[in-house]
């Protein structure tokens, strides 16, 4: 392996971490809020959220990358291939998983009360 070879490693690790860390701090806050609307209990929200989760949660990621890879330009939105389909698809799963995580949360605590 030549220093050339241990450079790409290297530029790679540093994509991933950089597009690992956008996808939070980009999925959190939004899964925090889909989380709080599903508590909220508004009958409607709640539905739509549960139904997106379901979905995200039942599709595997290399299948959105590939719907947003070719879906995406076909309306017109060309998106640069690192920043866009794995940042996308990243921060989809991430706040797709805070919301799930609330709302089991929420039925334990409801099953424990007396």
């Amino acid at each position: 392996m030549s220093w050339g070879d241990l450079l790409a490693i290297l530029q790679g690790a540093v994509v991933t971490v950089t597009l690992s860390l956008t996808g939070i701090l980009i999925g959190l806050p939004i899964g925090l809020a889909l989380a709080v609307l599903r508590w909220a209990d508004v009958p409607v929200a709640a539905r739509m959220v549960a139904v997106y989760v379901s979905i995200l949660r039942a599709t595997p990621l290399v299948t959105l990358l590939l719907l947003l890879f070719f879906a995406l330009p076909n309306i017109g939105i060309e998106i640069d291939p690192i920043s866009g389909e794995e940042l996308q698809a990243l921060a989809e799963r991430i706040f797709a998983t805070p919301a799930e995580v609330v709302e089991r949360a929420k039925h334990a605590l409801e099953y424990r009360a007396p």
